[in-house]
């Protein structure tokens, strides 16, 4: 994806921003980005110029492609070449160990090689048989290489030596499974550390949770209570309230009036009128429930977005870290989503400090 030509990532971006026009910090955004397309020199580049942009610089960016790490790496890329039969057992073995465990083995080693060859800007795979050919490129033009799944994790760690790394959850799985392979090379393990996850609530959103009365938590906890609730205030609580005690009304004197019907009616009369008074008042429901689905129309015109929040928010049911595109809080706040972020970051540093990592959940006025 980084080697992808920065021209197909100025073309989305062309594509989206006139739909942007009503965001009050578009010129914010849009200056981000029109400078890190202008900075890099495909996707990958484009990328962290932005992410610097955003985050005004507060952290280093390394680009894993590029020769110097790859030079500093020849050693774990010889050792492993050398290796790799024995690397992919522990992979699997390990990776088997996981699923008894009730996980899941995130990683398959397949028959090619762990290592890929830079052909034309792509990375090709390199058939075992062919190992003199991929030999002869580590030893004379690593920059050609390029490591696989496998391999990453080994080179990064030997470069760089970190004594933590912050992942995401596919990560934290890869990483379980490779674990063996530290001692097994010789490298330092550093500590893994499951990163922040965050949801962000738009503006309009929480707009509409005030209006509707409804708690954050229960919005997150089911997306698809908001667009009752939303209904609900389009017509006024009074008026769902009214509808309660109608019902109540209706169904418990219907009850009586039947009962004392009964015992003057013959008991097969008594049954065909109770038969037509339960389809009147099935009716009777249907009437309600149409006024109801109007709160909702209603409700859906003010805020067209209700449709598809229950996707975005949880979709599948599981709750989405990463629910908006990463630019959607700039889009609203501008540079003050990246101090609201910060202020995130050193909250769930301390709460992970203590044993406690949570969700966030997170807006911005």
């Amino acid at each position: 994806v980084g080697a992808m030509a920065k021209k197909w990532s100025a073309a989305v971006w062309e594509s989206i921003a006139p739909a942007l026009d009503g965001f009050g910090s578009l010129d914010y955004v849009r200056g981000a980005l029109e400078g890190a397309l202008a900075a890099g020199t495909d996707h990958g580049e484009a990328t962290a110029s932005f992410l610097l942009h955003l985050s005004g610089g507060a952290f280093a960016v390394a680009d894993g492609r590029a020769d110097y790490i790859k030079i500093c790496a020849r050693p774990v890329f010889e050792s492993f070449m050398k290796r790799e039969d024995e690397v992919k057992t522990i992979v699997r073995t390990r990776g088997a160990e996981l699923e008894r465990a009730g996980y899941h083995a995130q990683l398959e080693p397949g028959g090619d090689s762990g290592i890929f060859l830079l052909e034309d800007g792509r990375r090709k795979k390199v058939a075992r048989d062919a190992s003199a050919r991929l030999e002869a490129a580590v030893r004379e033009h690593i920059e050609q290489c390029s490591p696989g799944v496998i391999l990453r994790n080994l080179v990064q760690d030997y470069v760089f030596r970190p004594l933590a790394v912050v992942l995401g959850p596919a990560e934290l799985a890869y990483r379980a499974q490779v674990a063996p392979l530290y001692p097994f090379f010789g490298i330092g393990a550093p500590v893994p550390v499951p990163r922040m996850a965050a949801t962000f609530i738009p503006p309009p959103v929480v707009e509409a949770l005030e209006r509707s009365r409804l708690a954050c938590e229960e919005f997150i906890d089911s997306p698809a209570r908001l667009a009752d609730a939303a209904a609900g205030s389009m017509l006024g609580p009074r008026m769902e309230e009214a509808r309660e005690r109608a019902n109540q009304a209706i169904d418990e004197n219907l009850r009586r009036y039947l009962e004392e019907a009964s015992r003057v009616l013959p008991e097969a009369e008594a049954s065909r009128y109770r038969a037509q008074v339960e389809e009147g008042r099935r009716r009777l429901e249907q009437s309600l429930s149409r006024i109801t689905q109007a709160g909702k129309q209603a409700a859906s015109r003010a805020w067209p977005w209700l449709a598809s929040v229950e996707a975005i928010i949880a979709p599948q049911g599981i709750p989405q870290e990463r629910i908006v595109s990463l630019i959607v809080p700039f889009l609203f706040a501008g540079r003050a989503a990246s101090d609201e972020l910060a202020q995130l970051g050193a909250r769930y540093v301390s709460d992970l400090l203590d044993g406690k990592p949570a969700h966030y959940v997170y807006s911005l006025y």
